[in-house]
């Protein structure tokens, strides 16, 4: 038998029924439930409804007084539907409806709500309309994200990284109801969770399903075997970047932090700027998927270098270490 939950109350003397009247599904999944009830409050009404594909179909919350949510959700359901979600209706502001978009193998391309006031604010000054588009490599990484928020975008105009609204903010994804398996219903919605979870800059390719069985991008049978290593080839001349130099020179008259010998510029103790991880390392872990641009300009930031310098004897040991491997 599956597990349902409990009826819960309040046992501080307020007389609060957390949760009464739960109603299940066939499948087992809740129907419905009233929270909060007490002696002078009827309590807030839950209710969800579902598709033969046990997908949600409506769900909301009202109270006596005025409803708390009431949304909708559309699979396509009887036309193509495959477990992704393409718009979640918003019944109290439809302003806050929600449109999605897929690519052949199922991946989010655009999301976005249906506001065009991209002055509009909600809590901690968040812009209340939002609208991403999102693109892919040839391995099927997530890698570009372009927000378009502002009126200019609306209107045709396009760019990426940063608008008028401030940083990219991936949206959310919404939160289903768990049915009697402890399982998510829906859960093409956890669509969103996945395309989130990789970041603005890029990350982990969307492999198999998320939670649920949303699918995903289509697994990947193996990475092509990437070109050997070559460092002047694959990440240019990092050591004449502003983030080496400077290094170089914090390290100067200092002592290498490997071997004790004081780092003076011009001899074999010469202070010198490493990464970490080795450039070799990054190649061969994720660099080589990277485009050239996008390698040197990883092997030029701040990010990739180590704080401290070493000796340029230290570093040469290291090097040769690094190649035998």
């Amino acid at each position: 038998m599956q597990a349902r939950l409990p009826l819960k109350h309040d046992t501080s003397g307020n007389s609060i029924n957390y949760a009464t009247g739960a109603t299940y599904g066939p499948d087992g999944a809740m129907t419905g439930f009233v929270s909060g009830n007490s002696s002078t409050f009827a309590g807030i009404t839950n209710t969800y409804t579902y598709n033969k594909r046990l997908q949600p179909v409506n769900m909301s919350a009202s109270a006596p007084s005025q409803t708390v949510y009431s949304i909708g959700y559309d699979f396509h359901y009887g036309a193509g539907n495959n477990g992704n979600v393409y718009g979640i209706t918003n019944y109290k502001d439809n302003t806050r409806n929600q449109s999605f978009g897929y690519d052949q193998l199922n991946r989010l391309t655009s999301a976005q709500n249906a506001g065009t006031d991209c002055t509009a604010l909600v809590l901690q000054s968040k812009t209340k309309f939002w609208g991403n588009n999102y693109g892919y490599d040839a391995w099927g990484t997530y890698n570009v994200a372009a927000s378009f928020l502002n009126t200019q975008l609306r209107a045709g105009a396009y760019k990426t990284g940063e608008d008028e609204a401030g940083p990219l903010q991936l949206p959310l994804a919404p939160t289903l109801p768990i049915n009697g398996l402890g399982q998510e219903v829906g859960s093409g919605v956890t669509t969103l969770a996945l395309i989130a979870a990789t970041g603005a800059k890029g990350g982990p390719a969307g492999e198999g399903e998320a939670a649920g069985g949303a699918k995903a991008a289509a697994p990947k049978s193996a990475d092509p075997e990437p070109a050997p290593y070559n460092r002047a080839e694959h990440y240019g001349n990092p050591a004449t970047s502003k983030a080496a130099s400077e290094v170089r020179t914090s390290g100067e008259g200092q002592p290498c932090p490997n071997c004790g010998e004081t780092m003076k510029s011009g001899t074999k103790t010469a202070p010198t700027a490493q990464h970490n991880p080795t450039l070799r390392s990054h190649y061969y872990n994720k660099g080589h998927k990277l485009t050239p641009a996008e390698r040197r300009a990883y092997a030029r930031s701040s990010e990739s270098i180590e704080k401290n310098a070493v000796c340029k004897t230290c570093q040469s040991k290291q090097g040769a270490a690094e190649s035998r491997k």
